[in-house]
Parts: structure tokens; sequence; C-alpha cells
């Protein structure tokens, strides 16, 4: 969606590989009965993918900081960062919601509410960027 390239020597692949496995062996996963081991599963999943969020952001992270300070006028990359950041914020809201009326409070909760909390922060502190664009954009409009 972004359109960069990955300057990271680290693949995002590989470092999801790295966590599953590891947590699947701090929970032990494979001793459990199907039941459990389902729900087991489907919590490293959640925490995966919370991982995959911070990844995400810091992608996007410096494409917006280059985006406001360079005079692009092409508005589709300032978009596609925007939106982007929007998923970081209403997803894990939503999670965090979801989680918090169905679930009852354990540690594997507080730890899924706090990478959570730290996308939405994380991004939320960049997102002062917008301002920014829609002043470029909007004197641009009017030049």
């Amino acid at each position: 969606i972004l359109q960069t390239e990955d300057q990271d020597d680290k693949s995002i692949g590989t470092v999801s590989a790295i966590l599953f496995y590891i947590l699947a062996l701090q929970t032990g996963l494979t001793e459990l009965e199907p039941e459990d081991r389902f729900v087991r599963l489907c919590r490293n999943f959640c925490l995966l993918f919370t991982a995959l969020l911070h990844f995400i952001h810091n992608i996007v992270n410096p494409l917006l900081m280059s985006l406001s300070a360079s005079h692009n006028p092409a508005l589709h990359r300032h978009v596609r960062a925007l939106g982007v950041c929007s998923f970081l914020i209403i997803y894990p809201t939503l999670l965090l919601v979801y989680l918090w009326t169905n679930l009852q409070l354990s540690t594997w909760l507080l730890a899924v509410s706090a990478f959570s909390t730290e996308v939405i922060v994380k991004v939320w502190s960049v997102m002062k960027y917008v301002p920014i664009f829609l002043e470029k954009k909007w004197q641009n409009f009017f030049t």
C-alpha cells in the first residue's frame, strides 16, 4: 500500500515466524488439549498481530516524516500513509473494546492491551503531521 522499499535487514516474515515459535514454546501449545490449544493459538495470533502493527508503524513513521518535510504534491502518497495510520488507530481500538467487553481480566489481556495502547499512542503522536499536510494542500489550492 505504501509503496516503499524496506530498508531493514529484518523481514517481516522471519520476525513473525520466530515470534510465533517463541510464543508457542512459552505457552506450551503442543502439550494442550485441542480446545485449550485453539484458545491459546488464537491468543498467540492476537499477540503476533499486535506486534505486526508495531512493525507497520516502523514502516509508515519515516514515510510520514519525509512527506511532511517534502513539498510532494502527489496526494495519493499522503492519502495512503494516512490511511495506514488510520488503520493503526482504529483496529487496535476496536480490538481492545472487543477484548475488554468479552473476556475476563488476565495477564494476557493486559499484555495485548499494553501493546495495542502503545501502537495507538505512537501513531497518534505522528498524526500531528495531518494539520501540516492540510495547511500545505490548502495553500497549494489557492496558489
